[in-house]
């Protein structure tokens, strides 16, 4: 308790087939990863973390290059921990492991915040991100994010889901992406009623890809509201898509699905054919949607269909 681990030139802590535990209990001596010159904290081979506030006092992992990483099969439990000015990955789990890190707070953080990678599973539920450059990456791998939230600006992408990943982020508010704010290929997302306004790209991007954005708010984004390519299928029934300034609100193409019923997916100030475009065969369900559609509505043609 207490322990102060800084100014490594390597890592922090190097846990290997053992049990690490450090539990936070005063405010004058919190647990301390200050300026490492690798990793805060590395777990390899089946090894076991524990890096918990208590009495409300958090760990504190900052001012270094990365923050905490499981390799092999490791098991952690890290909430409560604050991460603040990193210049690289605040936390990553990797081959097969699986870390508890809700409740944490990162600030400055730049790259991405949790990156879990083959098989690995990161429950990181009410997490505050400040001024990051990501929120999160599922590379063959699941991230829970339910319920967090992002203030300021994200530099890149907020969400990040590829080759088989899974990301929750249910009522999360990822706001003000520098790129998309859900990227998803060959992968999947479940997000119902994120936030996701003011995205500079895709408000969501399928390519491959499922993605339930059910009742999302995303309006504003610098590309389309949703891009949906390569047989994606994107749930966004009673979700707002308004002021996407791309070529549509809504695009579906080469084979895709969206569901979009009762959903705003209008670009300007009045219904527009661009608003909801399939194309490839794509097909979109719109019924009571807000917007113009870019082919005669209930025909199949040649470049898909449009329900509503």
């Amino acid at each position: 308790t207490g322990s102060d681990f800084s100014e490594s030139g390597t890592h922090g802590i190097l846990v290997y087939r053992s049990v690490f535990i450090a539990l936070t209990v005063s405010a004058a001596l919190p647990t301390k990863f200050d300026n490492n010159g690798s990793y805060a904290i590395l777990a390899q081979q089946g090894s076991r973390i524990v890096l918990r506030e208590r009495n409300s006092i958090s760990p504190v992992v900052s001012n270094g290059v990365n923050g905490i990483l499981l390799e092999h099969g490791s098991r952690g439990d890290i909430s409560g921990v604050a991460y603040s000015s990193m210049t690289g990955i605040a936390v990553r789990a990797t081959g097969a492991s699986i870390l508890n890190a809700q409740l944490c707070t990162y600030s400055d953080i730049g790259n991405v915040c949790l990156y879990a990678t083959n098989g690995s599973v990161i429950n990181a539920p009410e997490s505050v991100f400040t001024g990051v450059a990501a929120i999160a990456l599922a590379d063959g791998a699941e991230i829970n994010l339910n319920n967090s939230t992002a203030s300021g600006a994200i530099t890149g992408i907020a969400i990040n889901s590829l080759n088989g990943g899974k990301v929750v982020a249910i009522n999360a508010v990822f706001n003000n992406a520098g790129s998309h704010g859900i990227n998803c290929e060959g992968a999947s997302v479940y997000a119902r009623n994120i936030k996701l306004n003011s995205a500079n790209g895709h408000a969501v991007r399928a390519v491959g890809g499922f993605v339930d954005v059910t009742e999302a708010t995303a309006t504003g984004a610098t590309l389309n509201g949703i891009s949906a390519s390569a047989g994606s299928r994107i749930i966004a029934s009673a979700a707002n898509f308004a002021g996407a300034s791309g070529t549509s609100g809504i695009s579906a193409v080469t084979g895709s699905h969206v569901t979009a019923t009762d959903c705003n997916a209008q670009k300007g100030g009045a219904p527009n054919a661009a608003d909801v475009a399939v194309s490839g065969g794509g097909i979109v369900a719109f019924a009571g949607g807000t917007g113009g559609v870019n082919t005669t509505a209930n025909q199949i043609t040649d470049l898909g269909i449009i329900f509503r």
